[in-house]
């Protein structure tokens, strides 16, 4: 028996380079995430300005490098004093930071290290190109400051000032 309604909108999948993707989805998505460590050598850093200036940067990178749309951007900065949480969804309207007010405004020490997690939710970008992105944006952000860095896990990437 065949049912002669019409679909409501929305509704069903179309097909789109040979896999079902639902009408609503911007292009392919492939979920970034990377663990870094991070321990300025000389000088302080601000978690909340770096927090801030890493999504932004990072995510109109990924615009400039072809996304689709924006996701979403989330991370969370673990010091030995507390933790930090920033969030992107949007490039126009920029990252915030989340945190008690003396929390986000204490300056990581030179020799304090802090852990940063971080994913990236983009559409239309493979996770080698964001992983790409994300060490370009952590090298012009931090190495100018002399914080070292690495990104832990497989492809691991440093940068050390001794």
């Amino acid at each position: 028996m065949s049912d002669d309604r019409p679909e409501k909108p929305g509704a069903g999948a179309e097909r789109r380079g040979g896999g079902d993707i639902p009408p609503s989805a911007a292009g392919p998505l492939e979920p970034y995430g990377a663990r870094v460590l991070l321990q300025p050598a000389s000088s302080g850093l601000e978690p909340q300005q770096f927090l801030t200036a890493l999504l932004e940067d990072l995510a109109a990178s990924c615009l400039v490098s072809g996304a689709l749309v924006i996701g979403h951007l989330k991370c969370l900065l673990h010091t030995p004093s507390g933790v930090i949480a920033a969030n992107l969804t949007s490039v126009r309207s920029g990252a915030r930071c989340t945190a008690p007010e003396e929390e986000a405004t204490r300056v990581l020490e030179p020799g304090v290290s802090a852990r940063l997690d971080l994913a990236v939710l983009v559409y239309g970008l493979p996770a080698a190109t964001v992983d790409v992105l994300l060490r370009r944006a952590l090298a012009g952000l931090l190495e100018p400051l002399e914080v070292e860095w690495s990104i832990a896990g497989p492809g691991e990437a440093s940068s050390t000032f001794s």
